[in-house]
């Protein structure tokens, strides 16, 4: 909810216009800080080093798992061996 909330209103203020990496994180502070949240957050590497920074976001990963193992067997299916149902892809298309 508070990053769809951040982006509406930065598409808003700054729509038809151009900004800065500095202007960015102006408002990505005036929006998003809280009780030092992003003090540590490393602008420098990310607007100022070459490559990647270093971020190692996490996922869960059940559902995707679960489609994983579903699709292998839709694709090793015969007459023989019927695809199972999956009741984590079945409640999530429901």
């Amino acid at each position: 909810d508070n990053f769809e909330a951040f982006v509406k209103e930065y598409i808003e203020r700054f729509k038809f216009g151009v900004i800065d990496s500095d202007d960015f994180r102006k408002f990505v502070h005036e929006k998003l800080a809280k009780d030092g949240n992003l003090d540590n957050f490393g602008w420098e590497k990310w607007f100022n080093e070459p490559g990647l920074p270093p971020v190692t976001p996490s996922f869960d990963e059940k559902l995707f798992l679960s489609c994983w193992k579903l699709a292998e067997a839709w694709l090793n299916c015969n007459d023989a061996k019927p695809v199972p149902e999956d009741p984590k892809v079945s409640e999530f298309m429901n």
